[in-house]
C-alpha cells in the first residue's frame, strides 16, 4: 500500500488521483484543497442547470489559484466532473474556460504541452472529439515556435500523444 501511495502521489492531476482512492483506505491519496472544494461543489449541484451560485463558486475557487497552468487543469477537471453529472451547459462553459486559459499560456512550448495533457485527460474520460480539437490547438501552437530545437522537441512529444489518440479513437 505504501508503494501504491508513493506512485499515486506523483500523478499530476487530482482527478486521476481521486479515482485511485478506494473505500477500504488501502490507498490513501491526498488531493489538493482546491480540488476537494471543486469536487464538493460539483457534488452539491442539482440536476437543473440553473445553478449559477454553484458555478460562480466553482469559478471563484479556480480563479483563486495563482498559476495559469493549474487553472487550466482545474477547468478541464471541472468539465469532466460536470459531464459525469450530466450538467451539459455548465460543463461546456468550463470546457471553454479550460481552453481559453490554456491558450494564454506562454511560452508556446509550454502551451502545447498543457493542451496535450488536457487532451489526454479528456480522451481518457471518453470525450474523444474534444480531445482531438485540443490536440489540433496544441499542434497549431507548436508550429508557431520559432526556435528549431524547442519546436522539434515538442513535436516529438506531441507525436507520441497523437499516435496514442489515433490508435484508441473509437
Amino acid at each position: 500500500a505504501k508503494k501504491a501511495n508513493g506512485v499515486a502521489e506523483t500523478i499530476e492531476y487530482d482527478l486521476i488521483r481521486d479515482k485511485l482512492r478506494n473505500p477500504e483506505g488501502q490507498i490513501d491519496i491526498k488531493c489538493s484543497p482546491t480540488y476537494e472544494k471543486i469536487r464538493n461543489l460539483t457534488n452539491q449541484m442539482n440536476i437543473p442547470e440553473n445553478n449559477s451560485a454553484h458555478r460562480e463558486g466553482l469559478e471563484r475557487s479556480v480563479r483563486a489559484v495563482p498559476e495559469r497552468i493549474k487553472r487550466a487543469q482545474y477547468y478541464a477537471t471541472l468539465y469532466i466532473l460536470l459531464m459525469e453529472r450530466t450538467q451539459q451547459k455548465n460543463a461546456q462553459y468550463f470546457m471553454r474556460a479550460a481552453k481559453e486559459e490554456a491558450m494564454k499560456i506562454r511560452p508556446l512550448s509550454r502551451r502545447s504541452m498543457v493542451l496535450c495533457d488536457i487532451a489526454m485527460l479528456w480522451h481518457s474520460a471518453g470525450h474523444y472529439d474534444e480531445a482531438l480539437t485540443l490536440m489540433d490547438d496544441a499542434v497549431d501552437a507548436t508550429t508557431n515556435i520559432r526556435q528549431y530545437e524547442k519546436r522539434d522537441a515538442v513535436v516529438e512529444r506531441l507525436s507520441f500523444a497523437i499516435k496514442f489518440l489515433r490508435d484508441r479513437y473509437p
